[in-house]
């Protein structure tokens, strides 16, 4: 089986990230798959009155640098 993890989530912290892989791994799972959020346009997230989906580009690659390097350790 398998475990998706995703990053970027709404007011998710690094420590969050990391403690979200730390389980993961713990689990001794075969396969730990790493996604972004991503909230599509015509969505009802994305109307500028409820989008709280504001992480920049490089703080996305921090979470996903981070979540292969923490797995990649492993």
């Amino acid at each position: 089986f398998n475990i998706d993890l995703m990053y970027g989530l709404p007011g998710q912290t690094v420590d969050d990230w990391l403690k979200s892989l730390s389980v993961a791994v713990e689990l001794d799972v075969p396969s730990i798959t790493l996604y972004p959020l991503k909230i599509k346009n015509k969505s009802l997230w994305s109307k500028s009155d409820l989008n709280f989906y504001n992480y920049s580009t490089k703080e996305i690659l921090l979470f996903s640098t981070l979540g292969k390097l923490y797995l990649e350790s492993k």
